[in-house]
């Protein structure tokens, strides 16, 4: 299982913190986290930059599934949503586990892109970011959202 764990840089731009293969066990520690941590992180998220229809209400877990269709088969523009630029890039006050059920999924960043397969996950901390499927195969996303309170 890959881990990848994104945050944000000196200059404000989104970045990969770690990425890193973990042995698959029995048991594993996937992640943990502090939420003062996080409040800090999300702290720094300019008003009004976010995408807020993600976001759950404070101390709330949103837990959402994306079914991504390959670039290939995708016809007529992207969604015109609140908080979502042509690309697809947003961001969110929030701390996400993000899970790969299936298929192979490009996370865009503003400094690079990670390609992920099923069964890899991101800990995504308040970062921009677009995802893509480029493979010519379905791809799926389990997404759980968490805003401290």
């Amino acid at each position: 299982m890959k881990r990848v764990i994104t945050g944000v840089n000196d200059e404000g731009k989104s970045y990969v913190v770690s990425s890193e293969e973990l042995e698959v066990e029995l048991f594993i520690d996937v992640h943990n986290f502090t939420p003062d941590h996080v409040r800090s992180i999300i702290g720094d998220v300019e008003d009004g930059t976010t995408a807020e229809w993600l976001e759950p209400p404070a101390g709330g877990i949103k837990i959402m599934y994306i079914a991504h269709t390959p670039v290939s088969q995708m016809t007529g523009p992207p969604p015109d949503l609140p908080g979502l630029d042509e690309e697809g890039f947003h961001t969110t006050r929030t701390f996400d586990v993000d899970y790969v059920t299936h298929g192979e999924l490009t996370m865009l960043l503003d400094t690079e892109k990670v390609v992920l397969r099923g069964g890899d996950v991101v800990i995504q901390q308040a970062t921009r970011h677009a995802w893509r499927n480029e493979s010519e195969e379905q791809a799926g996303l389990l997404a759980i959202l968490h805003t401290p309170a």
